[in-house]
């Protein structure tokens, strides 16, 4: 199928585009394939332990003309999309002990080389592989991004995004693949005409995106593929519905898309789906905001919405089960270390879940049926999804 096909050619395709600002690739550096450009940046950064800041609201948009705007986004995109600290670190200490070995035959020193041990201690000092994925040692990458300032997010404690070793699972990288998933917005259309539509353009646009958030989640690509696709075919409504929940923290009585569209109540009810709508702004986007819900609690609760493993069909079921209760073990740690005064909070996020698949099967309610009267696009990944399996 045209989804399926997606998961397994994708990386193709991208193979001759730098993953960080799109420019042409020159090869795969740091594990991710980069132009020449990200690849220095990224070294430099890692060699010189650069610390930057973002002016902005750490969402900048990071593009081959843009790239040099805003040094901080342009380093968390490289993480996000895979760059790996101890990549660059490993090729100086190679670079290091070559020049010893040759220094040492030049001056013909018995032994040959004497190992590096001074790069090896830095290499496992708390600066530089501390901060979860990648080290990072500057600023608190935990602070979740915003929309405008958005006033529906937390603020974490200091070091609350270190790596979950003990559960397997890095709440950084979660955070990651989540702040790489959103694209900035510094502002939005209100949007008059049939909500139904714009909302399957916006899904439309974000289910491809919704396979790179994916398997740039831990343990997701050790699954085969045909549960990769099983997972997110049984969750992809419940994933977009819970991404503009949140995105809509920021303004009142609507939705905000992905397409830069603001959809207000009084238009959903003029169209007739002024119920389901106030049910997503009740039970979901005024919770989000009212609890101060941050980007790492909003990536964990997706991620196990995804790994669900009660989805039909599933061939690796255990492992799937697994991860998800690592991450209920993940989410419950970052909520202590995070927000020690609020011994319930991990609790109050659990309960958005159900309310979330309430909300979504009574969304695929609507969509099948606006997809009855020819309201939905035909050839989409919207269409696939939506078609039975």
């Amino acid at each position: 199928t045209m989804f399926s096909s997606t998961l397994e050619v994708s990386s193709t395709f991208t193979k001759n585009l730098c993953a960080i600002c799109g420019d042409r690739a020159s090869g795969k550096h740091y594990s991710v394939y980069s132009c020449e450009g990200c690849k220095g940046f990224f070294k430099r950064t890692v060699r010189k332990d650069l610390k930057y800041t973002c002016r902005d609201e750490r969402r900048c948009c990071i593009d081959k003309r843009q790239r040099n705007r805003c040094q901080y986004c342009r380093y968390m995109k490289c993480l996000a999309m895979g760059m790996k600290r101890e990549a660059v670190q490993e090729e100086r200490q190679r670079a290091k002990e070559r020049e010893e070995a040759a220094a040492a035959a030049a001056a013909a020193v018995p032994g040959g080389a004497a190992a590096s041990t001074g790069f090896s201690a830095t290499v496992g000092s708390p600066a530089s592989s501390g901060g979860g994925a990648g080290g990072l040692s500057f600023g608190d990458p935990n602070t979740p991004a915003s929309v405008g300032g958005a006033s529906g997010v937390g603020a974490p404690a200091a070091g609350a995004g270190a790596a979950n070793g003990e559960h397997g699972i890095d709440v950084q990288k979660i955070l990651n693949a989540e702040l790489a998933l959103e694209p900035p917005m510094s502002s939005y259309v209100d949007a008059t005409d049939n909500p139904v539509s714009r909302i399957c353009q916006a899904a439309d646009k974000q289910l491809m995106a919704l396979v790179n958030w994916a398997k740039q989640l831990p343990h997701f690509c050790e699954l085969p593929l045909e549960d990769q696709v099983v997972l997110i075919k049984s969750s992809w409504n419940e994933l977009l519905i819970a991404s503009f929940s949140y995105r809509s923290t920021v303004v009142s009585n609507g939705i905000l898309l992905a397409t830069g569209f603001h959809v207000h109540r009084e238009v959903a009810k003029e169209h007739g789906v002024g119920a389901i709508f106030d049910r997503i702004l009740v039970e979901l986007v005024q919770k989000m905001r009212e609890m101060r819900m941050d980007r790492t609690e909003l990536g964990c609760l997706k991620a196990i919405v995804l790994f669900n493993s009660d989805a039909r069909s599933l061939t690796a079921r255990p492992l799937v089960e697994q991860v998800r209760d690592k991450l209920y073990l993940a989410l419950e740690e970052y909520c202590r270390n995070a927000y020690p005064d609020e011994s319930g909070r991990f609790s109050r996020l659990l309960l958005r879940l159900p309310a979330l698949r309430s909300i979504g099967l009574k969304t695929l309610e609507h969509l099948f049926f606006f997809q009855l009267v020819g309201q939905t696009p035909e050839d989409s990944f919207l269409a696939e999804m939506l078609a039975e399996p």
